[in-house]
C-alpha cells in the first residue's frame, strides 16, 4: 500500500513546507491509519501485530495502535479484536459482522 510506505515521509514533508498544516498533523494521520486499517479488512482476516507497525508507520510502538483501534471501533469506523497469545505476539482480527463506515466526514467530531 503506498499510503503505508510513503505516507509517513510525505506528511512530514507537507507539514515542513507548510507549517500552517501542522495543527492538523494528528487528524491527517489518524484518517490515514483509519483508511490503511480499511484496506487490511479486505485482504487480511487476521493479522499479527508486528506486520501491523509496520503498516502503520505513523505510530511510534503498539501502545499508539491499540489506542487507535479502540477509538476505531468506539467511533464504529472499524471492528477489531486484538489478542495476545502466550508467545506475547498480537493479533487482530477483523470483525466480518461489522461494516466499514465509509464516510469519514464525521471522523474527528
Amino acid at each position: 500500500m503506498v499510503i503505508s510506505k510513503k505516507g509517513k515521509a510525505a506528511l512530514d514533508s507537507l507539514c515542513k513546507s507548510q507549517p500552517n498544516l501542522a495543527k492538523y498533523r494528528s487528524l491527517i494521520t489518524i484518517s490515514l491509519s483509519v483508511r490503511i486499517l480499511q484496506k487490511c479488512k479486505n485482504y487480511y482476516k487476521n493479522i499479527k501485530m508486528s506486520k501491523l507497525q509496520k503498516l502503520l508507520q505513523f505510530f511510534d510502538n503498539a501502545t499508539e495502535i491499540e489506542r487507535l483501534l479502540y477509538k476505531c471501533n468506539r467511533d464504529g469506523l472499524i471492528y477489531t479484536t486484538l489478542n495476545y497469545h502466550s508467545n506475547g505476539e498480537g493479533f487482530l482480527s477483523f470483525n466480518p459482522e461489522a461494516e466499514v463506515t465509509e464516510n469519514l466526514f464525521e471522523f474527528g467530531n
